[in-house]
């Protein structure tokens, strides 16, 4: 895959090398964002600049724990947007995460498949 969706380099120098935790990781990563991803539509709806920028600051923490830095970085300017309560580049953002998520969840197979291999 030519666009580093997760730097495995970066990662796995922060955790020692332990590809088992990686993974796991990962995995609690992809059930976890969805319902967070999801509540960001709710909280633009009722224009909640404060509940956003901390749901985007979570987010973007869990993102920057596994090396996704494309979505840390979307995550990041979701959560300056809405700590300055300027709604209007949240949509366009949100729909940015999805797709990268989508990308990581796509990618993720083969990159366990990677990393249990001896």
């Amino acid at each position: 895959m030519s666009e580093q969706i997760i730097d495995i380099e970066d990662v796995l120098n922060r955790i020692q090398g332990d590809k088992e935790l990686l993974i796991e990781l990962i995995e609690i990563f992809i059930e976890d964002c969805p319902s967070k991803i999801d509540s960001i539509v709710e909280l633009l709806k009722s224009s909640d600049a404060l509940a956003l920028s901390e749901v985007a600051h979570g987010l973007k923490g869990a993102a920057s724990n596994i090396s996704a830095e494309k979505l840390r970085e979307i995550f990041l300017k979701m959560e300056e947007t809405a700590k300055n309560e300027n709604l209007e580049p949240v949509g366009g953002l949100h729909k940015e995460a999805c797709l990268e998520f989508d990308k990581l969840k796509s990618y993720f197979p083969e990159l366990k498949e990677q990393l249990q291999q001896p």
